[in-house]
């Protein structure tokens, strides 16, 4: 289980995923990993549910683009996913449910605005306009970008709320499958009309790319002031007047 956002923003997609990853066989024991992963420098891929079936997933897709990189593209991309995400599924389905997953992808293009698409169990896919939310942490995530998401929103300001839904999730221990490490969580920006290689003349913010660390400490930061402030409120609703 998890918990990802993907978003569409006035100046790209975003991806924000947490990083626990619970024990499929017992439920309690967890440990930390990555949800995102990037393949030919502009697609960002990340899942909810089965953490095992998953990993077969993306060995799957890692294999196929290394074995076609000269002619691999955007278009069959989406279509391996489709086809890989549908075939593993079926594998499974009628036999263990919890071995199910769905997908969230991100997809630069040098000519055009970054596109964001939902695969489901069957690998159909949905392109998403505005945001989509995938795992367990989805419906406490959703109560928050129902009232503040707009398309105005930068991949950074949409990026903020997303670390702290999670940490919101995590504080108030809604869900003990969706958290993070000392890291923060994984961020992704794919930026519209990005840029393949970084050249002189080319800023750090036209490439598709993860976060740096000045950009998680800032996060962090604003985050943790947002908490604050949020149960500082909260405590203030049980005094007496």
């Amino acid at each position: 289980m998890t918990l990802i956002l993907g978003s569409r923003c006035s100046d790209g997609v975003v991806l924000v995923a947490d990083k626990i990853v619970t024990n499929q066989t017992d439920g309690l024991s967890f440990y930390f990993a990555e949800k995102l992963f990037s393949v030919l420098h502009n697609v960002v891929i990340g899942s909810s549910g089965s953490s095992g079936n998953f990993e077969l997933f993306r060995n799957h897709i890692t294999a196929y683009v290394n074995r076609n990189q000269t002619k691999a593209n955007v278009d069959e991309i989406l279509l391996t996913l489709s086809s890989q995400t549908y075939a593993l599924n079926e594998r499974y389905r009628t036999r263990h449910s919890s071995a199910i997953f769905d997908i969230l992808v991100g997809i630069g293009h040098k000519d055009k605005p970054a596109t964001l698409t939902y695969l489901n169990s069957f690998g159909l896919l949905n392109p998403e306009g505005k945001y989509r939310l995938i795992g367990s942490g989805s419906r406490y995530a959703k109560t928050f970008l129902e009232r503040i998401w707009n398309r105005d929103m930068t991949m950074a300001k949409v990026a903020e709320i997303g670390y702290f839904v999670i940490r919101y999730i995590e504080e108030l221990k809604l869900d003990h499958t969706v958290g993070l490490d000392t890291r923060g969580p994984q961020i992704w920006f794919i930026p519209d009309h990005y840029a393949k290689n970084i050249a002189q003349n080319e800023r750090k913010k036209d490439i598709v790319r993860q976060a740096d660390n000045q950009e998680m400490n800032d996060f962090a930061e604003r985050v943790k002031k947002r908490l604050d402030n949020y149960n500082k409120f909260i405590d203030g609703l049980f005094v007496d007047s």
